[in-house]
């Protein structure tokens, strides 16, 4: 037989050894939540981007709910949609102005400083442009 003493042992060995094959797979979640954060806000913009040019309207894009939402806004100010996002994100810029004409009047970046763990995690919207980056932690590279 085991005495108390080798199976508490055993136990604790097979806890570290599972909590060391945890960790790589916590990160890969962490890293799908920020890209997928990511790619939904890059479809936001380009979308209302194409809406804006179709239907002659402007529209804004603002982080709300502490950075937790991602929204569009009419130019009365109404939201038109919003969508969750996993993490708390950034913006450099109070809002991102999309004109009638579909491209952006005032651009600027979106970002969530991931600390290297997902290979992008940052937006950034110029004139004609939302394009997908990795943050540096003072802009965002886009690829």
């Amino acid at each position: 037989g085991f005495t108390i003493v080798e199976v508490l042992i055993l136990v604790a060995i097979l806890m570290i050894l599972a909590s060391m094959g945890l960790i790589p797979l916590r990160n890969k979640m962490e890293a799908y939540r920020i890209e997928s954060d990511t790619r939904s806000i890059q479809g936001l913009i380009q979308s209302y981007r194409t809406l804006a040019f179709t239907q002659k309207k402007e529209f804004e894009f603002k982080l709300k709910s502490g950075g937790s939402k991602a929204c569009i806004d009419n130019a009365s100010g109404d939201e038109v949609r919003c969508v969750s996002l996993n993490k708390t994100w950034q913006m450099n810029v109070d809002k991102i102005t999309i004109s009638s004409r579909g491209t952006i009047s005032s651009g600027g970046t979106v970002y969530y400083d991931s600390k290297g763990l997902a290979t992008v995690d940052c937006i950034k919207a110029s004139l004609t442009r939302v394009r997908a980056g990795k943050w540096t932690g003072s802009e965002c590279n886009v690829k």
